[in-house]
């Protein structure tokens, strides 16, 4: 459908120089009209279309009108022609059947002209619409082309000015552009400097700022690694006087472990009591593991004697440092297993591994100021435990 032409839609007609005030939707208009023509011409090449099937398919139905009156007479004529002859040498049969075939091709015949008629009412309300379109369309082009030319010329006369307008504003700048360029040309290059000297001295003020900064924080870490040297000294010192104490505790703990071992409660039988069999003949011969494994290990009194051998309760060594009392705990590994290691290891190298082992617990027990020392001086945490066969 076309547009319908808007009422009051704010267009105010002036003279040739006056300034035309104009809607948005009027600057698509020429394109519209364009697209208008456009469907009118499809529409005529279609109405055109129409008429020349309308026209063929009329020709064509006359033909087979012509043609089936033609066959009506021949049919006629034969059958004058047969009622004439005495001998036509034809049955009913054949006479009927040869009746059933002519009318079957009509039959097909009427049916084709039917469909060719149908075809051309269908042709012809096909060309009523289009005629109606086209006639819309016609009153359309009539009514409004007028009007929109008449807007189209406007706006070009409206565009054509800003064109001019523009071009001279163009000129105009250029123009200015040129008369005082080496004047913009000096201010830029003054400000250009302020700008560098700005940015100059602000680059030195944050400069000295961040020294200053830096020589404060130089200043403080100074301070902090005095006062962490110090810290490390007392604390080396506690760490020295704690080893001390530790040493003297893991001692009597290796020495509560071995007494066990080294005074048995019960001597066995085997055991050489006279001097007599002490000479060395006789210890060699000695079947120490079986001594060993036949020793009966206990604590409290041992059969030798004014020998007394602290318990399992009275294994706690209190210790003072400083005013403060710390205890340490009773041994972890039993007399067996002591026993077991004295058939395999030195003495000496028992008690090195037992008191290095316990001396490093025990100084892992206090916490405090010795994790300090530790993360300061960079130590590991903790040496591997020997493993006792």
């Amino acid at each position: 459908m076309p547009p319908k032409k808007k009422i009051g839609n704010g267009i105010t007609k002036k003279g040739k120089n006056n300034t035309v005030k104009l809607t948005p939707n009027e600057m698509i208009l020429d394109y519209r009209l364009g697209l208008t023509r456009s469907n009118l011409m499809e529409l005529e090449f279609r109405r055109a279309k129409l008429i020349e099937e309308i026209k063929g398919k009329e020709v064509k139905m006359n033909e087979l009108a012509k043609q089936n009156e033609k066959e009506l007479r021949e049919i006629l004529d034969k059958w004058k022609i047969f009622n004439k002859s005495e001998e036509n040498g034809l049955t009913s049969t054949e006479v009927v059947e040869y009746m059933r075939t002519n009318w079957k091709i009509k039959d097909e015949e009427q049916q084709r002209l039917r469909s060719i008629e149908e075809q051309i009412k269908e042709t012809r309300a096909s060309s009523k619409d289009t005629l109606e379109q086209i006639e819309h369309w016609k009153y359309f082009e009539v009514k409004t082309l007028p009007s929109n030319n008449e807007f189209i010329t406007i706006l070009r006369q409206e565009i054509s000015s800003m064109k001019d307008r523009y071009d001279s504003f163009v000129e105009n700048i250029s123009r200015a552009f040129t008369s005082n360029k080496s004047k913009y040309f000096e201010k830029f290059i003054s400000k250009l400097e302020t700008i560098r000297k700005d940015s100059i001295a602000t680059a030195i003020r944050k400069l000295e700022n961040h020294h200053w900064e830096i020589v404060e924080q130089e200043e403080w870490f100074r301070k902090e690694l005095i006062i962490l040297k110090e810290r490390e000294e007392e604390l080396t010192q506690k760490i020295a006087r704690f080893e001390n104490a530790n040493i003297a505790i893991c001692n009597n703990i290796a020495r509560a472990r071995l007494n066990p071992v080294l005074w048995p409660n019960k001597i066995p039988e085997n055991f050489p009591n006279d001097r007599d069999e002490l000479h060395h003949s006789h210890v060699m011969d000695l079947d120490l593991p079986t001594y060993f494994n036949q020793l009966e290990l206990g604590f409290g009194k041992s059969s030798v004697d004014d020998v007394s051998i602290p318990g399992p309760d009275k294994a706690i060594v209190p210790v003072a440092l400083n005013g403060d009392k710390y205890q340490v705990s009773k041994p972890e590994r039993s007399p067996i297993e002591v026993k077991e290691a004295l058939l395999t290891q030195n003495v000496d190298s028992l008690l090195s591994n037992l008191t290095d082992y316990n001396r490093w617990d025990k100084l892992m027990a206090i916490r405090t100021e010795e994790s300090q020392l530790l993360y300061v001086q960079g130590l590991s945490p903790r040496p591997v435990s020997p493993s006792i066969g």
